[in-house]
């Protein structure tokens, strides 16, 4: 009798462990995602409150500020009967100013999430098209580029201001021109130029009527306003070959410390390692030679020295990918809650100081744009290689 007893009280235990644990909250994940819906491409990401984002839907740029159901359509200049062709490329870390393309030509939005009066800016001198700016600063100064005719496929990095009248001017650059990527509040543009040689050298203009300062990794990418770091450095990540433990070589991120025109590397992005079997037979090598993922790209960098892109595998398919500032990585779909069943994120586009990530998802096929929120959960990191 005494045995019955035990086991009907141990079975009523399990059975109300597992009702109080249907009962009780989802457990939370490092981010929480707010579904933008559908896109044709996204811009960037502000560090307002409450945080905005820009991009393209339907053929229009739009603004998407935390707390709305659907995106804002932003207005076209006057003066065309065309009804579509913006895009709205970038907004600045206030949310106060947007940048983007309106029927190809480049276009300033102030008050994005009101009634703007938007206007384009001027033509380009030396370009072949009118040019596309991709990062604005909360001084209203935008950078970009333009196709520049010196030679098939090169470019012509510019900067666009907005303070009073719309202007446009060269960057210094190199032989076959370049391009420049982001900007950050004190008026640092980083990029690439391209040398008579033809090689890509990352590029820092510290003064816009200056040559930049160059060092030998293709492209930077990105730049913070400064960052938690001592003396409060800004933060660049670059994009470069570096090796993995057996010697071949891979795409990933360089994140660096810029500060009174010198340069620190600090690390690089890790590729995700995936253990596989490997007969002892086999070198050792082929532990790298057969991971999944090959190739990692980072696109921009907070203050907290947190980068953000996608992982590459070797199909050529890509993984919304998140780095802290020592390098370690992290699968964002596998770090967030609140995403639609099925729903693959691809890319990471953007991220602001308060950890808010812009990134775009296939849900059932179709393009889709999220806002990743932090909810103070750890994120889990893992090495990689």
């Amino acid at each position: 009798m005494k045995t019955i007893y035990n086991t009907l009280h141990t079975i009523f235990a399990i059975c109300l462990i597992f009702a109080l644990a249907s009962l009780a909250p989802a457990q939370s994940k490092p981010f929480q995602a707010i579904d933008i819906g559908a896109v044709t491409e996204l811009g960037g990401v502000s560090n307002s409150t409450p945080v905005r984002a820009v991009g393209q839907r339907n053929g229009r740029g739009f603004i998407f500020s935390e707390g709305q159901t659907t995106p804002r359509t932003l207005e076209l200049v006057p003066g065309d009967p065309s009804t579509t062709g913006a895009n709205t490329t970038a907004i600045s870390s206030d949310g106060d100013e947007a940048v983007g393309v309106d029927r190809s030509q480049p276009t300033d939005w102030p008050n994005p999430v009101g009634p703007s009066n938007p206007g384009h800016f001027p033509t380009p001198v030396g370009c072949i098209d009118l040019g596309v700016p991709v990062a604005l600063n909360d001084s209203r100064v935008a950078v970009g580029a333009c196709a520049s005719g010196v030679e098939a496929g090169t470019s012509k990095p510019l900067r666009w201001a907005a303070n009073g009248s719309l202007t446009v001017a060269d960057l210094p650059a190199g032989f076959f021109g370049g391009k420049a990527m982001d900007v950050n509040n004190a008026g640092t543009i980083v990029g690439q130029i391209v040398n008579a040689e033809g090689t890509k050298l990352a590029a820092i203009w510290t003064n816009p009527s200056q040559a930049p300062i160059t060092i030998g990794i293709p492209e930077a990418r990105g730049i913070s306003n400064g960052s938690v770091l001592t003396n409060s450095p800004d933060l660049i990540t670059m994009i470069g070959q570096f090796p993995d433990p057996a010697g071949f070589p891979h795409q990933r991120g360089w994140t660096w410390m810029f500060i009174n025109g010198g340069l620190g590397l600090i690390s690089t992005t890790r590729i995700p390692f995936v253990p596989i079997y490997v007969p002892p037979s086999y070198p050792s090598y082929y532990l790298y030679l057969l991971q999944p993922f090959t190739a990692a790209e980072t696109h921009r960098i907070n203050g907290s020295g947190t980068s953000v892109g996608f992982a590459k595998r070797n199909n050529g398919a890509t993984v919304a990918t998140l780095w802290n500032l020592g390098g370690q990585v992290a699968d964002l779909a596998f770090n967030t809650s609140g995403l639609p069943i099925g729903t693959v994120l691809t890319d990471a586009v953007d991220i602001n100081d308060q950890g808010s990530v812009l990134v775009k998802g296939l849900v059932n096929g179709d393009l889709h744009g999220f806002l990743l929120k932090p909810t103070g959960v750890a994120i889990a990191f893992s090495a990689g290689y």
